[in-house]
């Protein structure tokens, strides 16, 4: 479902982000992830950006996921 495959994709951006650091191929790795998990192209540049920028910010799983549906379903 959208719900497990966005946790999934949460705790590899989580992991990613343990040392503030993003790389390039870390970078690939979410979208490789993300592509293997059905996402489009367009929404995995979305998810990707409100997962790296929300966990930042400490903002929750639960919140994070509302508004990419919200994009997403625009």
């Amino acid at each position: 479902s959208l719900d497990e495959k966005f946790e999934q994709l949460y705790n590899v951006a989580a992991m990613i982000l343990a040392d503030n650091i993003v790389t390039e191929g870390e970078k690939k790795a979410i979208k490789k992830i993300a592509t293997e998990g059905g996402f489009s192209d367009s929404a995995i540049e979305i998810l990707r950006e409100i997962l790296l920028e929300g966990i930042k910010n400490n903002e929750s799983e639960e919140a994070l996921l509302a508004r990419f549906k919200k994009e997403l379903f625009k």
